[in-house]
């Protein structure tokens, strides 16, 4: 049997034995186990790794897979966009969002920021006073914004805004939080 079929026996075998050990009713169900008599349950449960690695030689499969094509279709497109989404954010982080301006947008924690922050290879943010903009980069910040009105969502408008202008998100997010208020 090729490897792919020996590695999902081994994962089956993993899942049913921790589900009958934390007693998962439905995940038993699911692989189709409920009926399975006391004493292969007890056997199943007590597998251990050395016997689960025997799954390469064994030659038949234990678990049939089958694919949800409307599901799979639905998984993609999902992937696609939490995909976008975490480009989207670390392009912002580079841009100059700050952690209380993404929290606000897209519910990112302090650590979640940090961690990513850290992966992106960004020196630790420095805190203090947001830098404002002078006169002239005030009114291209305002006057780029009302052109992005076909941008629903808020993070990608100011990471286009950013790309535009080259204005740092925290500061453009403060002049145009001022712009409204006037």
């Amino acid at each position: 049997m090729n490897n792919v079929f020996s590695s999902i026996n081994q994962q089956a075998l993993i899942v049913a034995a921790e589900a009958l050990r934390s007693d998962d009713v439905n995940t038993l169900n699911e692989l189709g186990l409920d009926g399975l008599t006391d004493a292969l349950a007890m056997k199943l449960k007590q597998l251990t790794l050395q016997e689960i690695t025997c799954t390469g030689e064994f030659r038949a499969p234990l678990a049939r897979i089958s694919i949800d094509r409307r599901n799979i279709e639905l998984f993609i497109n999902y992937a696609a966009g939490k995909t976008a989404e975490d480009a989207l954010v670390s392009k912002a982080i580079k841009g100059g969002i700050r952690q209380s301006q993404l929290e606000t947008l897209k519910g990112t924690s302090r650590r979640e920021y940090d961690e990513r922050r850290k992966r992106l290879g960004l020196q630790e943010h420095t805190k203090g006073r947001i830098e404002q903009l002078n006169e002239e980069d005030e009114f291209l910040v305002i006057r780029e914004w009302e052109k992005l009105k076909d941008i629903s969502d808020p993070l990608a408008k100011l990471v286009e805004l950013h790309d535009r202008t080259q204005v740092r998100i925290d500061s453009a997010w403060v002049a145009l939080n001022q712009h409204s208020d006037n």
